[in-house]
């Protein structure tokens, strides 16, 4: 980070574990320098060719270089790659060699690395097909991305990370990009589904600031959708529209039917014929219609046949008589 101190060592530790630092000060030293970085107008380390010509720091009698060099209270400035060279002192012609190279990148840290928009989102991809996920992070310093997977501990993979009372393996992420605006974009790529694939995933940036996180579910579809349907639903769907046309014509029918009713049927009997009615028709008598003098309307009385008239009078006989 910036203003912090920066020291390079051009004897390391060897093999055995021994330091190197008596050897170095049998030896000549210089640092040299290029610019380079991941900055605004800068140009990348990587993209460098070797004869991009390198300047020296230090190594002349007024100004002899160390075995260790010391930047103190580092700004983006400094940004660049530096190159330790050391040649033997009792030699007439100095042969330098190179023996150390270093990519310094001084940052202005201001947080955590930051998640951007709603990604990785949910996704659902039938059986056999590509899943992808996606993970859009904003960082002042490069984070470190990563690619988990929930599980339950039954898994091949031996790198078991807990993380909020949950245990994840480790994904093989499919690339990382660096964007304009200091975003990276890393994917996560699944060439062919299957069921075991579905799950929950997990996007992890950490920066030496901290770390952000965000998930999203993968579901893997076994059948297409047109099986998805049940084929006991099927006649049903045939149904729904059926039914909407046949109500309406079930009620107009009926309405059809009661106009008709009430113009073919006789009016209804008063009571109190009914009730004369009804007395014959269980002595098994006929009954003589008659008009009265003193009102309007008959009067039923009893009267005499010949023959007798069974118990089948309500359907078949018919001596009633109508004056």
């Amino acid at each position: 980070p910036v203003g912090s101190e920066v020291r390079l060592r051009c004897c390391s530790k060897g093999r055995q574990g021994f330091s190197y630092q008596e050897h170095c000060k049998s030896h000549d030293v210089v640092w040299h320098y290029k610019r380079c970085g991941s900055g605004y107008n800068s140009t990348p380390c990587q993209s460098l060719s070797s004869n991009d010509s390198w300047t020296a720091i230090c190594g002349n009698d007024n100004n002899p270089c160390q075995a260790t060099l010391v930047l103190n209270i580092t700004t983006e400035g400094d940004n660049g790659l530096y190159r330790c060279s050391m040649s033997h002192r009792n030699k007439t012609s100095k042969n330098f060699r190179v023996t150390q190279t270093y990519e310094l990148e001084i940052v202005e840290m201001l947080g955590a690395p930051e998640i951007l928009e709603e990604q990785p989102s949910n996704v659902t991809v039938q059986k056999g097909k590509p899943a992808v996920f996606q993970c859009r992070v904003h960082s002042k310093v490069r984070p470190n991305l990563y690619w988990l997977r929930r599980t339950d501990g039954r898994t091949s993979n031996d790198v078991l990370i807990p993380l909020l009372n949950d245990t994840y393996e480790l994904m093989n992420s499919s690339g990382e990009r660096h964007l304009p605006g200091e975003v990276y974009l890393s994917k996560l790529i699944l060439p062919r589904s299957s069921k075991r694939d579905s799950g929950y995933y997990t996007c992890l940036a950490v920066n030496g600031k901290g770390f952000d996180y965000r998930g999203a579910y993968l579901t893997v579809l076994t059948h297409t959708t047109e099986e998805s349907v049940p084929s006991s639903s099927l006649p049903l769907l045939f149904l729904i529209p059926a039914a909407l046309i046949l109500v309406p014509m079930m009620v107009w029918v009926c309405c059809q039917w009661k106009q008709r009713c009430k113009r073919n049927c006789p009016p209804p009997h008063s009571q109190h014929d009914t009730t004369i009615i009804t007395e014959a028709v269980l002595h098994n008598k006929p009954v003589h219609k008659q008009q009265r003098s003193n009102e309007n309307g008959f009067k039923y009385t009893p009267v005499s046949t010949t023959g007798y008239c069974s118990n089948e009078f309500r359907r078949n006989c018919s001596h009633m008589q109508y004056v």
